[in-house]
């Protein structure tokens, strides 16, 4: 495939004759297989977005509004801190807090989308900040395990039998990240606002310049919709983990600095903070896991049915039933 406005998802599911056919397509006709596109992978994300946000809707697209976003950002703090001192090199870590730092920079946009209801780019950025919790999660979980497990296995973010396994958030993230240096999602974000709907359910006009953009964006909101509904799982739930890894962390701290009368009730208290935190760690740990795998096969048997011909139907279908559709202009 060499047109990068072509839809990788369509040409992937499309038998030889029709992707040929497709690397031969005019702007127009690939910019309403893009429109088609555009409307399922949207409709697939209203489907399944009954997930529990918990209060980051309520910060209206203002991160450093959520009462989560300082503990966040400790926590991050103090893993790269204990991995330095343990000689750790971990790039999720840097990841995960260069995503905070682009989701602030992108205030502008997110604000503006919850000021006039621009749907889409609300979702962007829910489940852009869940993607953060629970990249934190994720190595909150690893450096627990890595220093009170048994054995102290190798701090390494990979799953139990499979190594990209739980990782889909920090998948997205990195996605996130990339899209955010080239300019990607800020031109998308501010193309997508001044269209001529405020969300994808209706008639839209989407400069065509944009849609391979929005095409990205849209396909790495629903690979995280699909995660966090298949997950069950709450915000609250990595804010809970968050609190409980803070408090063994002030221990340790007060530890260091009590009298030897002392420091022994500090550490049994501890002891007992951490024991609850690997409990709850694990739990969500093999819940996300499970949820990785499901999420991925619910998305490839999704992907595997939007063909060039079931794409070329659909636009029929419309056209003759008079259905909402976008326009690529």
């Amino acid at each position: 495939m060499t047109n990068p406005s072509l839809p990788t998802i369509v040409y992937e599911a499309s038998d030889h004759e029709d992707r040929a056919y497709m690397r031969s397509m005019n702007k127009k006709d690939i910019g309403q297989i893009n429109a088609n596109l555009m409307q399922r992978l949207y409709k697939s994300m209203v489907e399944f977005n009954n997930v529990d946000f918990g209060e980051i809707p309520d910060s209206k697209g203002d991160i450093k509004k959520l009462k989560c976003y300082e503990p966040t950002v400790e926590c991050l703090d103090v893993v790269e801190k204990l991995a330095s001192e343990n000689h750790i090199k971990e790039p999720a870590i840097g990841d995960t807090k260069l995503a905070i730092a682009n989701i602030v920079t992108l205030k502008p946009q997110f604000t503006e989308a919850f000021k006039t209801n621009t749907e889409y780019i609300m979702v962007v950025y829910n489940t852009c900040v869940m993607a953060v919790l629970d990249a934190t999660r994720l190595l909150i979980t690893e450096y627990v395990n890595y220093i009170t497990g048994p054995n102290k296995e190798p701090f390494k973010l990979t799953g139990k039998s499979d190594r990209s396994r739980g990782l889909r958030s920090l998948e997205c993230i990195r996605t996130f990240n990339k899209m955010v240096k080239d300019n990607t999602i800020n031109n998308t974000l501010v193309g997508l606002q001044s269209a001529t709907a405020s969300n994808l359910s209706g008639e839209l006009a989407i400069p065509f310049a944009i849609v391979a953009g929005l095409v990205a964006i849209l396909t790495m909101s629903r690979q995280l919709i699909l995660y966090f509904y298949q997950a069950r799982v709450r915000a609250a739930d990595y804010l809970e983990m968050e609190a409980m890894f803070l408090d063994a962390n002030k221990l340790t701290v007060e530890a260091s600095k009590a009298p030897a009368d002392k420091k022994k009730k500090i550490l049994m208290k501890q002891e007992k903070v951490i024991l609850n935190l690997r409990r709850l760690a694990d739990g969500l740990k093999i819940k996300m896991e499970d949820a990785d795998i499901a999420s991925r096969e619910m998305e490839g048997k999704q992907n595997g049915s939007w063909s060039l011909k079931a794409i070329e139907k659909d636009i029929a279908d419309k056209k003759v039933d008079g259905s909402p559709t976008i326009n690529i202009i």
